[in-house]
């Protein structure tokens, strides 16, 4: 199957994360390097289901950790946030992460990383 290259390339616009059919949060693009893309990120403060708020908090968490490791030894920190994140790898495995464009575009992507500073990284599932 050909590569779309509409998908590799970069255009800063607006989107509309969701998991499944829950809408995640807004998110506004605003660069990319390689593979790696990103951009400011709102979550949707309306999200009802548990497990995903917890993902999302581990997800910042584990962020948080990775950021401070060229000063300190966060492996056993991230030990401890890796059997945290356990019960939730579904959501780090499922191919159910989009964007959805304001022309209702859906784009699949590869689980997003939710950052502290309420920035978002992602990958586009090719």
């Amino acid at each position: 199957m050909p590569i779309n290259r509409t998908l590799c390339s970069f255009n800063p616009m607006k989107y509309l994360l969701k998991y499944k059919e829950i809408e995640v949060g807004s998110i506004e693009g605003t660069d990319q390097d390689f593979l790696n893309l990103w951009g400011s990120f709102a979550q949707n403060k309306d999200i009802e289901d548990p497990a995903l708020l917890t993902f999302l908090d581990l997800s910042i968490r584990e962020s948080e950790l990775i950021d401070q490791e060229h000063l300190i030894n966060i492996s056993s920190d991230l030990d401890k946030l890796a059997i945290e994140m356990e019960p939730f790898m579904y959501f780090i495995e499922s191919e159910e992460w989009k964007l959805v464009t304001e022309k209702d575009e859906v784009l699949d992507i590869l689980v997003p990383s939710f950052k502290p500073d309420k920035s978002i990284v992602w990958r586009w599932r090719i």
